[in-house]
Order: structure tokens, then sequence, then C-alpha cells
């Protein structure tokens, strides 16, 4: 049955795609389901990260069911029919893209999209746009020169050649390369780091992030004496400080 599961470890969500025959593919009302589950996180205070993985060991995702593009035509391009894969870029909660195989086209985008990438040493990434006859989207062309150097970015949108997951390490597109099967626990792992800290502070912190990324230097650098100041006054500040004056972890509540 192709589904997108949904499991709860601590403050952690983990969302597997599950569609195995089809390199977890999204079929039928697959996208839907996984956005809602990712609308439903980004709200529920106690969650302070979600990952997202696949079923087995061959696929991360690979993106759309090209069966289906095809019935949806223009369509399949816009937007909307794509918010599946861009949506974690625009969440309030940091998100992780455990990534247990290959990670095509809508796999890509999905990837890319999250805030850090765990990937096992048998993952590969691909811009596969050009291969089929449709133009690379959703950050491909934009948000990808930017989580790697240029011309490699470039050189993938118009080879549509694989990179392995040793590569997307070496230039920094992941941040841990694992062995195969550990893929998940080391997320998991990341995942708790996260979830320890100040979760006002991360999500404000990611939010910054974005807007440096989107808007440039000058936005970056305005959202934080903006944004910085205000913080200083937060119950988690106060926690914070006390903590380590006293020398203990700290326990930050969920509001």
């Amino acid at each position: 049955m192709r589904r997108i599961r949904c499991e709860t470890s601590g403050a952690i969500q983990i969302l597997t795609i599950d569609n195995e025959t089809k390199r977890n593919a999204f079929s039928g009302s697959m996208a839907k389901e996984l956005v809602g589950h990712l609308d439903q996180a980004d709200q529920t205070p106690g969650v302070r990260c979600i990952i997202i993985t696949g079923v087995g060991d061959k696929a991360f995702s690979s993106g759309h069911d090209l069966s289906e593009i095809l019935d949806q035509g223009e369509a399949s391009l816009s937007p909307e029919n794509n918010r599946v894969f861009t949506r974690t870029a625009s969440m309030v909660k940091p998100t992780i893209a455990a990534v247990n195989g290959a990670a095509y086209a809508g796999g890509l985008i999905l990837a890319l999209s999250c805030d850090l990438r765990v990937a096992s040493k048998n993952a590969s990434f691909c811009v596969s746009g050009a291969r089929v006859g449709l133009l690379p989207i959703g950050g491909q062309l934009s948000r990808l020169p930017r989580l790697m150097p240029y011309a490699r970015a470039l050189e993938m949108v118009m080879t549509a050649e694989p990179m392995s997951a040793e590569d997307a390490y070496a230039i920094g597109f992941i941040n841990r390369l694992v062995s195969q099967g550990n893929v998940l626990p080391a997320s998991l792992e990341l995942a708790e780091r996260i979830a320890a800290n100040s979760p006002l502070v991360v999500q404000e912190a990611k939010k910054g992030v974005e807007i440096s990324l989107q808007l440039g230097l000058a936005a970056g650098e305005a959202f934080e004496w903006d944004c910085g100041p205000s913080l200083t006054t937060t119950p988690d500040a106060g926690e914070g400080v006390r903590a380590f004056l006293e020398k203990r972890a700290p326990k930050f509540k969920d509001r």
C-alpha cells in the first residue's frame, strides 16, 4: 500500500515515504498526505524536528510518478502540484532529509528543501529533468547553486548525471555521510541534538538563514539585529543562562 508512515520518537517526528516498488515515487494521494503531516508537525508544540526518509535502501524518492505526470500535462509543473517537495523550506520547524538511496527529480527537490541532509554511502543525487525533457523546477535551478558550488550544480543540471554521496559530502551538500543502513539512526542523533536546544532560537535561526539565502547578506544582517535583542527577554534565554551558570543542561519548554 502506497502511503506516508508517521512515527514519533520523543520530540522528533519521522515521516517515511512508503512506495518501494516504484522507488518511493509519489503516487495517488501521497503528496497531499505528506504535506498534511508536515503542516500538522509545524503546528504541534511538542515536535521540535522532523525527519523525512524513504523505505528500503534503494531510493529516498524518485519524485513524481512519471506515468501520472503524462496524464497531468502542464499542471504537473505547477507550484501547487510540487508543493510537497518544497514545503519543508517554508516550515518553522527544522527538517532533516535522511537520504537512504537515490534522490532524483522531486526526491532531490525534497532533499535540498530540507534544512539538513544525512546520506548513506549508497545514496545519489540527480537533476534528471534534461534527460526526460522537463525543466528542473522547485529550486533545482535556484536553491541548488546556493547549497553547492555553482559549477557543480550547473553540471548536474546540464548532464542529468547522478552525483555520488561521497562527492555530495565532499562539497558540503550533505551534513553527514554514514554507512548503508545507518542513515536513520544518524539522523535521529542529529535531530535530538537540535531538539535539546531552545526551540525558539532554532526556529528563528532557521528563518534568518533562509532570509539570507533568498534575499542576501544585508537582509540577513538586518534580521539578526531586529530579532536578536527581543529574544534576550524570553523564558528560553532565562533558562539557558541560568543553566549555564548552574552548570547543568537546560530544560526548554514547548510553547
